[in-house]
């Protein structure tokens, strides 16, 4: 029997069609289905029943899958882990994550990882709400709060402190005893923000930001460049000079969490262990960096 063509059962199986099964394995669907339809003539069964919205396992392939998972779980734990490292994996994995992850953590390491396994195709979704993994609106997600879906894979990953931030050329001149009065101000809109504590300047009721995003990316680039002050990540602190903690006593604590499907087949199960490896890995890499001095 091929392994290979029992991965991309696996992967049907997983999707719930052969298109989507295509795109995830990056292969031809012409192409998976001949591997399905090989596979069935070498078993002498049907394993998938067929209808317009895509294809539902049979009894005889709901117990195939069972094994092929098993078979596949056992083989990653007998084989050295110097002997596979990460280098097998490939198809399309989609990541949705909110935007301080999507783009200062993720791209880093997505990169990392895709180099190590040259047909693993890596998609990157930056996204205040939340996703719907059930739906398949992404395979693995980055979030701010646990789930309340039991069925679903969940790990915590690292802490991070929202903080108050400025560039030096803004604050040069600026008296840290006055707080943030004067001073040119970025932040989210309040009636768009997912995450209420956020809104953090509603306790300024003399300050009224003047720029305001839901995107944390738009607001770092005011930040850096000197035209406002406003909420940073405090793992991005360090990527870029001249910037200036301000109102250190002032720090938004939160988390991230890892969620996937536990369902899920090799592929994501194992991009979900290496992600919460190097998200941890990376995040404290970024909070141990000296930053400058506040002002």
């Amino acid at each position: 029997m091929n392994w290979d063509d029992l991965r991309v059962f696996a992967v049907v199986a997983h999707h719930g069609g052969i298109s989507q099964a295509a795109n995830a394995l990056l292969l031809d669907p012409a192409t998976v289905s001949r591997r399905i339809v090989r596979l069935e003539k070498m078993l002498g069964i049907a394993l998938f029943a067929r209808s317009s919205r895509g294809v539902v396992l049979t009894d005889f392939g709901e117990r195939l899958l069972d094994n092929t998972q098993q078979i596949e779980a056992i083989t990653q734990n007998i084989i050295p882990g110097d002997a596979h490292p990460h280098s097998d994996l490939r198809g399309k994995v989609r990541i949705g994550a909110p935007d301080g992850c999507a783009n200062f953590l993720l791209p880093q390491i997505c990169a990392d990882i895709q180099a190590a396994n040259p047909n693993l195709c890596l998609e990157i979704i930056p996204r205040g709400r939340s996703f719907d993994l059930q739906r398949r609106e992404v395979d693995i997600a980055v979030t701010v709060h646990p789930p309340g879906n039991k069925r679903a894979l969940v790990r915590p990953v690292a802490a991070y402190d929202l903080i108050f931030a400025g560039h030096e050329s803004l604050l040069g001149h600026h008296d840290p005893a006055a707080g943030l009065a004067g001073l040119p101000l970025t932040s989210y809109m309040p009636e768009l923000l997912v995450d209420p504590g956020l809104n953090i300047l509603a306790e300024y009721p003399e300050t009224e930001p003047m720029l305001r995003s839901t995107s944390a990316m738009v607001q770092w680039q005011w930040i850096c460049s000197g035209r406002a002050v406003g909420l940073l990540h405090d793992f991005a602190f360090p990527l870029a000079p001249g910037l200036v903690h301000l109102l250190p006593e002032v720090r938004i604590s939160r988390q991230y969490f890892l969620v996937g499907r536990r369902d899920d087949g090799h592929l994501n199960s194992s991009l979900f262990d290496i992600l919460e490896i190097k998200l941890s890995q990376e995040m404290a890499r970024l909070r141990a960096i000296v930053r400058p001095n506040a002002s």
